[in-house]
Order: C-alpha cells, then structure tokens, then sequence
C-alpha cells in the first residue's frame, strides 16, 4: 500500500513540475507553442569570393583524338605525349593559362587540368615529369 501511495504522489509530483495538470493543482503557466514552419527557402547569401572548383581531383575522359600533354599550361609549353578519345586521367587541379581555340571537338577556353596520372599510370613513370598540363576544354 505504501508503494502505491508513493508511485501516485510521484506522478503527482512530475505532472506539476512540468506544467501538466492535476485534480488539485491548475497549470501554473500557459503552454508552449511552436513557431509556424517557413515553407520559404531562404536566399542565398552574394558570392564574396572566387568560385572554387571543389570536385578535384577527379578522372576526366578525353573527347578528342590527340590532346597535347604538355610540360606547362600553355600552347608553347613542351609537347609530351598524345591522348586519344576515351582516355581517362586524373586532374587534380584547374589552372588557367594560355588560351586555345578548338575546332571541330571540344571547347575553347584558357583553363587547364593539372594531371598527374593517364591511363591509370602516373606521369612520371610514363613521361618523366610530374605533372603535365592539358587543355580542359577537351575533357569530360
């Protein structure tokens, strides 16, 4: 008998200190209500910065015969090797430049890719250097 007077003195005692009524006690404030939900999306905030390309290093795929390998980002930098369409090599960096104009495959621009592996190998195996630059217009 003495348990179940302290069990129901207990719940007694808990329902009064969170606010919830008893038969002998009203509320001693009002409840709490949440603040409607905003179905809004919130603006986005003005770029302050440059555009930082976050999703190097990564595999890109030659979409051209014969992209120029070349020692530096630049058309006059030594010419190193060719690729072929379908090639894949790892980029781990976006540098600009000199400009290249394309014909009939890929797109101009002034960008470069920064590579450090072609066909699976790295550079330095393959060419001796590392790493070696190749106009990014030409990838995928």
């Amino acid at each position: 008998m003495l348990r179940r007077v302290l069990a129901v003195s207990l719940v007694v005692v808990s329902l009064a200190a969170c606010g919830g009524s008893t038969a002998t006690e009203p509320p001693s404030e009002a409840p709490v209500t949440a603040a409607p939900v905003s179905t809004e999306s919130p603006s986005p905030e003005p770029s302050t910065g440059p555009v930082v390309d976050d999703s190097l290093p990564r595999n890109v795929v030659a979409q051209c015969n014969g992209i120029a390998l070349r020692s530096a980002p630049s058309t006059s930098g030594s010419l190193l090797a060719r690729v072929s369409t379908g090639i894949k090599v790892r980029a781990t960096e976006l540098v600009t430049g000199d400009g290249y104009t394309t014909g009939a495959c890929g797109t101009s621009g002034n960008t470069w890719y920064k590579i450090t592996r072609v066909g699976g190998k790295t550079v330095k195996s393959l060419y001796g250097v590392t790493p070696v630059y190749a106009a990014a217009g030409f990838f995928e």
